[in-house]
C-alpha cells in the first residue's frame, strides 16, 4: 500500500540512510586453540611429504623432481647425490 501522496516511483527511489557513523570493521582475533590446531595440522602434512621428498633428493638429486632447482642451490644438492 502506497502512502497517500507519495507516487510509487518516488518511493522506490528513496533509499534508506543511516546517520550512524561508520567504523572500521574488526578482524576477530584467533584463539590459542586454533594455532594449535594449525600448527599439528603443518606437521603432519610435513611428516607425510618429506618422506617423498628425501626419496626424490637422492634418488635424482632434485628434491622438488621433475621441476628444475635454482642454479644457486645445485650444488648443495649434489653433495648427497651419489
Amino acid at each position: 500500500m502506497t502512502p497517500v501522496g507519495v507516487a510509487p516511483s518516488a518511493a522506490a527511489a528513496v533509499a534508506p540512510v543511516s546517520t550512524r557513523p561508520t567504523s572500521p570493521r574488526r578482524v576477530p582475533s584467533r584463539s590459542v586453540a586454533y594455532w594449535v590446531g594449525q600448527g599439528i595440522l603443518l606437521l603432519l602434512v610435513t611428516l607425510f611429504t618429506s618422506g617423498w621428498y628425501v626419496r626424490n633428493w637422492v634418488e635424482r638429486g632434485n628434491p622438488v623432481f621433475p621441476f628444475t632447482v635454482p642454479t644457486a642451490l645445485q650444488p648443495v644438492l649434489a653433495l648427497v647425490h651419489t
